[in-house]
């Protein structure tokens, strides 16, 4: 998915209550319905001049549960538009980092404190090029600027859903495998959990879940007020069993997992 998010259209202007260690203390705060974001910095520029910026934080958005003027907003892949060849894309910066910004809401405006990258587990960038076969594949072939095809990319990553957790740890959906990632507070990987079990850690969700549409797979994820659940949800109905058996349905997946154990239930 291609987002340019410049502005932060909330649905929460009435106000959010967060959650505290102690479930009958809370915090409350009210929101503007539109709140201005700082202004975004060039990713890079083409060889016409034409100038891209970073200013997709539109993927996810979730509220810090310990400071409620504090929101984290996730990019998606990273520059791309569709290639005229079938099933191909064309990526601007091929070593972009899908990455969270820490944005803090002050006088209705967003401002950017902090850009954190994603990261592999040993602490090297996350990119968003498409995953090999067996590993998530969306079936796209990527291509850079000058035409070259890119190799696909196992620290590839398109993330769509954000849940920062009480501990200061990140939890992010994708769409590829889909992939459920587990970060850190700096973006260092600490668990990847997919259909395949070839994500860091080995734990898996249930198989069925490979059988997503390409670029369409685990749009959001929330976590459940006692930090104990993920919940995760498809973008769209999954060729289970079939492409042309679910051409009408308008049925999505919802996934639940259990940090802890790894439970799920559907």
């Amino acid at each position: 998915m291609n987002k340019q998010a410049l502005m932060l259209a909330t649905a929460l202007s009435i106000g959010i209550v967060s959650c505290k260690k102690n479930a009958d203390e809370t915090t409350s705060a009210t929101y503007p319905n539109v709140a201005e974001v700082s202004e975004s910095t060039v990713l890079f520029t083409t060889a016409s001049g034409v100038k891209v910026y970073n200013g997709g934080f539109g993927s996810g958005v979730a509220v810090d549960p310990n400071s409620p003027d504090v929101f984290y907003m996730l990019t998606d892949r990273g520059s791309n538009v569709a290639g005229q060849l079938a099933n191909s894309i064309i990526i601007g910066k091929p070593d972009f980092a899908p990455q969270i910004g820490k944005f803090r809401l002050k006088d209705g405006k967003l401002i950017l404190e902090q850009t954190i990258e994603l990261k592999n587990v040993a602490g090297v960038k996350l990119n968003g090029l498409p995953n090999p076969i067996g590993m998530g594949a969306s079936g796209e072939t990527a291509y850079d600027l000058n035409g070259q095809v890119i190799v696909p990319s196992a620290d590839g990553i398109d993330s769509e859903g954000l849940v920062r957790a009480a501990d200061g740890s990140f939890w992010i959906s994708d769409e590829y495998g889909p992939h459920i990632a587990h970060f850190d507070a700096t973006g260092k990987t600490i668990e990847r959990i997919n259909p395949f079990g070839t994500g860091t850690g080995g734990r898996k969700i249930p198989a069925v879940f490979a059988n997503r549409r390409a670029n369409r797979g685990m749009e959001g994820l929330a976590i459940t007020p006692d930090g104990k659940t993920l919940v995760g949800m498809m973008q769209s109905p999954m060729y289970n069993p079939s492409k042309n058996a679910v051409a009408n349905s308008v049925v999505l997946r919802i996934l639940t997992f259990d940090i802890a154990t790894g439970a799920t239930k559907q």
